[in-house]
């Protein structure tokens, strides 16, 4: 089963580069492109590595971890 990685990060240019490239190394990739919607795809299933971008639109990622 490929491990899943919850990618944050609200610059599309920079979210659309990451999943093309874990992606092509075999990673399920889930999204979000702010804390609101980290919260929910935190929720299920739970993803095994989170990428979060510190400077998000609506609080910062340290609020997250």
């Amino acid at each position: 089963m490929a491990k899943t990685i919850l990618v944050v990060e609200d610059e599309t240019d920079v979210l659309r580069i990451n999943v093309r490239m874990l992606t092509r190394r075999g990673y399920t990739v889930y999204t979000a492109e702010n804390c609101s919607q980290a919260y929910e795809r935190l929720e299920n299933p739970t993803p095994d590595l989170l990428i979060l971008d510190i400077m998000l639109p609506d609080m910062d990622g340290f609020t997250i971890c």
